[in-house]
């Protein structure tokens, strides 16, 4: 088990073929967590995942399991949904404010620009998924 994962404990809701999907209770997965206050599942009370899994004939339906993430990938994802938006924005921002002095036009654009790479991460979804895998494992 790598020392660099973190794990909450979830319920197995689904299995189809290789997919699994599972429920993590906050309560009981955040509660002794030191991350919980950078956590993006610290916001929700349950979340559900689905996970992919060469071993889904092992898991069984309402199996309690434990769900980890590499805290590398973790950082990863707050890169792709936090930062590189934030980014977009103030340099949209910017430019947009060195050709018009237009304030509503400045924030329209830099808004703009967010909402565009937003759409487009939501489209190549699938793509992302691939890079930021989900461990399964029997408690």
């Amino acid at each position: 088990m790598p020392s660099n994962t973190v794990f909450h404990q979830a319920k197995i809701l689904s299995i189809d073929g290789e997919n699994i999907t599972v429920l993590i209770d906050k309560s009981s997965a955040c509660a002794s967590c030191y991350n919980k206050g950078a956590c993006a599942i610290a916001d929700k009370k349950e979340v559900v995942y689905t996970i992919e899994s060469s071993k889904s004939n092992t898991f069984a339906i309402g199996e309690i399991v434990r769900v980890g993430i590499n805290t590398q990938i973790g950082l990863k994802a707050v890169v792709f949904v936090y930062i590189f938006p934030l980014l977009l924005f103030f340099a949209g921002f910017l430019i947009t404010r060195m050709l018009s002095n237009n304030e509503l036009m400045q924030a329209i654009i830099a808004i703009a620009i967010v909402a565009i790479y937003y759409f487009l991460l939501s489209k190549f979804k699938s793509a992302l998924n691939k890079q930021f895998n989900l461990i399964i494992e029997k408690l």
